[in-house]
């Protein structure tokens, strides 16, 4: 029972570190991508999507892309209306990580539950057709809510991550 104190702290001490050291970092100049959105009333939803690759990165893993990590394809998408902001996300990435990203996934930093095969997203939009959900994957990690999955390819050189959940409150959405 002592080690898993030990874990825990140990956990919450490395992502309080990393919430400092990404909040301590410059903004670096990028090419942001327009998000897409539709036309919609007060009531209706309206779905915003954005393939800004280092936005949906930055989003999915609260953290900053180094150099070395290839980000192959991304997507985030967001539907919302005018009166209650964000009502529900979904995103999808497919990485080529460098040594530093790739070491800080297979630790599982977000303590997700080893699954085979993961279990499929439902409630959601299709995944995009670039996105591999579980197939012949050598490490696949899944939260206990099912949305949240990372998986590596067999060979370990791309990583295919996805998220979703519902609502933002519009006071503290970034």
């Amino acid at each position: 029972m002592k080690w898993k104190k030990e874990i825990l702290s140990s956990s919450i001490a490395i992502l309080a570190l990393g919430g400092l050291l990404f909040l301590g970092r410059p903004l670096e100049e990028a090419a942001f991508e327009e998000p897409v959105r539709g036309d919609v009333s007060a009531n209706e939803m309206t779905l915003t999507t954005t393939n800004d690759s280092i936005l949906v990165f930055q989003k999915a893993f609260w953290r900053y892309p180094q150099a070395e990590d290839e980000i192959l394809h991304a997507e985030r998408r967001e539907w919302s209306n005018p009166k209650e902001g964000v009502k529900k996300w979904q995103w999808f990435l497919m990485i080529r990580p460098g040594p530093e990203l790739r070491a800080w996934l297979e630790s599982n930093p977000f303590l997700l539950a080893s699954v085979s095969p993961p279990k499929p997203i439902t409630g959601f939009a299709p995944s995009p057709t670039w996105f591999k959900t579980a197939g012949d994957s050598a490490l696949r990690h899944q939260s206990n809510h099912e949305h949240f999955t990372i998986s590596f390819s067999p060979d370990y050189q791309v990583v295919y991550a996805t998220d979703a959940g519902f609502g933002l409150d519009p006071e503290v959405a970034p």
